[in-house]
């Protein structure tokens, strides 16, 4: 759906999805409670889907390696909230498996499935489940073509690098015809370039500035365009947001400087200006702004909705999806979406 900007410029009405942390109760006998909550609240307040992280065979407690699993039981406790992933590592796993899954996930949600699958960037994943690390990309390609058939023809005949299938039927059929939208996380060139190629939507990398997420949207249009393919993208950011400014330079910012600084002391870099990455070291002041830049979003619900509709913008993004917070609480999250569904969703709709 289009609709008239203030401006008098024609936008896209969007929809909006966040990103779910770990959220488990050890002691309770519905362990998964707090998720199951937040995923109620999100669909009550106006949000369209959820994102899931995914690792396997890492200790990383922070992203389950089963979380189609996880989705199905989201599923079960809602109507409308579509289920998603940021991303779902697909070559590490056999595509009919993954056919097979997906597709029942989308029967359980009646047609509520949106997957979107990455390459990954550790190597012990692959090495663990048996598999090349540098053959990643071309195991995605083939795994997304063999999903594609699975879903769309009687029986699977393909012949690839990776793998070579005859006559394999794969049932059940996903509820949503010709099949769920598939999308392609990545923001290298390449990926992009997949992704118009082989998938429905890109969703863009979070760590990217947005005039950086600008160019490679408008790459990937073109050559979806150019092969006669649909495009769709979602932007992905870290978001801050409270009643007042002071609210997110109290909480928010100080737990996202945490992460980042964590991220530079295990060999990561600085986003940003040496004199950024100077004045973090130093332990001196960042302001909100300086800290954000051109990446994250933060600030009152009105500073959000100017920032948002800015980046769609540039963009042309038709879903934007939020990380509000690194690993926040079930209060802090709930209190988050609440806000951003009363204050910021309805300005886009």
């Amino acid at each position: 759906m289009l609709t008239p900007s203030t401006d008098g410029a024609t936008i896209h009405e969007m929809r909006f999805g966040f990103f779910l942390p770990r959220l488990v109760d050890e002691h309770a006998r519905e362990r998964f409670a707090p998720t199951y909550e937040v995923c109620q609240l999100a669909e009550r307040v106006g949000f369209d889907f959820v994102a899931m992280g995914h690792h396997r065979l890492i200790p990383d407690r922070d992203n389950l390696s089963a979380s189609i699993v996880l989705l199905a039981a989201i599923a079960a406790r809602t109507e409308k909230l579509r289920l998603s992933s940021a991303v779902f590592l697909l070559p590490l796993y056999h595509p009919l498996d993954m056919a097979e899954q997906i597709a029942t996930l989308d029967q359980i949600s009646d047609g509520r499935t949106m997957l979107s699958f990455g390459l990954g960037y550790r190597p012990e994943e692959y090495e663990h489940a048996g598999l090349v690390f540098k053959q990643r990309a071309s195991r995605m390609e083939e795994c997304l073509q063999v999903i594609r058939q699975a879903w769309t023809q009687d029986e699977v005949h393909f012949s690839g690098k990776h793998f070579q299938i005859d006559g394999v039927p794969v049932p059940p059929a996903p509820r949503q015809t010709p099949h769920p939208p598939l999308w392609l996380g990545g923001g290298a060139t390449a990926g992009v370039e997949r992704a118009a190629r082989l998938a429905d939507g890109w969703m863009a990398d979070s760590t990217k500035t947005i005039d950086s997420v600008a160019r490679k949207a408008a790459h990937y249009r073109a050559t979806a365009a150019e092969l006669g393919r649909p495009s769709q993208v979602c932007v992905v950011r870290q978001l801050g947001i409270g009643p007042t400014r002071k609210h997110v330079e109290e909480t928010w910012l100080p737990d996202m400087a945490k992460q980042l600084f964590g991220v530079w002391k295990a060999g990561g870099k600085f986003r940003g200006s040496d004199e950024f990455g100077r004045k973090m070291t130093a332990g001196e002041p960042i302001s909100l702004e300086e800290f954000a830049g051109d990446r994250d979003v933060a600030g009152t619900p009105a500073e959000v909705i100017e920032q948002i509709r800015r980046y769609q913008e540039l963009t042309g993004c038709e879903y934007f999806l939020s990380i509000f917070g690194d690993q926040p609480d079930q209060a802090t999250l709930g209190e988050a979406l609440e806000l951003f569904g009363r204050e910021v969703i309805p300005a886009f709709q």
